[in-house]
């Protein structure tokens, strides 16, 4: 009955637990406040609101309730709402400060200053080697623009919209297509950014990114569309001057033709 939400939260997990280290300290950290928070009010919020969480995004009712909306491919983004961080954060506290301190022998008082320290180190070292650092090149590149997006991208967007023709209509890969009407509003596109990844209903999509000319051109003449991206490493069914384009420049990764 629920076979695809249970194939879907499968999914979901898998992208959410990583390593599952992190996952792991969080259990851990769940698990020593439960035993030794005193305070109700901090173990509701820390132990209680997150198991509350769990079973309401891991369950296959809720997940058929807001499939429609938040399908597979960002269902991870509800494990946003646990406090795992601050829960961490909370219990290595914690730990800290329960380190006695007798202030009335200098010595211990050294010794209960140096373990703190160690047991600080050792926390912050186990959250670190539990996942990988995210600002890495893989996902962020340095730009020298206000767009935040590469170079490359605003080079392209800008070039399109100071051409003299009166409209511009563009078809163009994924990647780049999510980019350019964020940088230039002016500019039409083939196809939108579909959240899901599917995108069949949309067959310039397929068209450009697997370099279908014979289909570009039928496209582009029947729907009026004047400029085709083309990225460097796909390789083209027929030259685009057989369908009326010409290339104008290419960039590091694109060719841009314009009929």
């Amino acid at each position: 009955m629920f076979e695809t939400q249970f194939e879907n939260l499968k999914i979901t997990f898998n992208e959410v637990k990583g390593t599952g280290m992190f996952l792991a300290l969080y259990i851990v950290a769940i698990l020593y406040l439960f035993f030794n928070e005193k305070d109700e009010k901090r173990k509701r919020l820390f132990c209680y609101s997150s198991v509350l969480i769990v079973f309401i995004v891991m369950n296959p009712i809720f997940n058929k309730l807001v499939g429609g909306v938040f399908r597979k491919t960002i269902y991870w983004r509800f494990f946003w709402c646990l406090p795992i961080g601050f829960t961490l954060g909370y219990v290595g506290t914690m730990l800290v400060k329960n380190i006695d301190v007798d202030t009335d022998i200098d010595n211990k008082k050294t010794n209960t200053k140096i373990k703190k320290i160690i047991v600080g180190v050792v926390l912050s070292v186990l959250i670190m080697i539990s996942g990988k650092l995210v600002f890495n090149d893989t996902n962020y590149q340095k730009v020298n623009n206000w767009y935040k997006h590469t170079d490359e991208d605003v080079f392209i967007a800008h070039q399109i919209a100071i051409d003299n023709e009166e409209y511009k209509r563009v078809i163009c890969p994924m990647k780049l297509n999510n980019h350019l009407r964020q940088i230039e509003p002016s500019l039409v596109m083939a196809y939108p950014r579909v959240a899901s990844g599917d995108y069949k209903d949309y067959p310039p999509f397929f068209g450009v990114m697997t370099g279908n000319v014979e289909f570009i051109d039928k496209y582009a003449t029947d729907n009026d569309f004047n400029y085709v991206i083309f990225e460097k490493s796909i390789t083209l069914t027929a030259p685009m001057e057989n369908a009326g384009f010409h290339l104008i420049y290419e960039t590091e990764h694109y060719r841009v033709y314009k009929k």
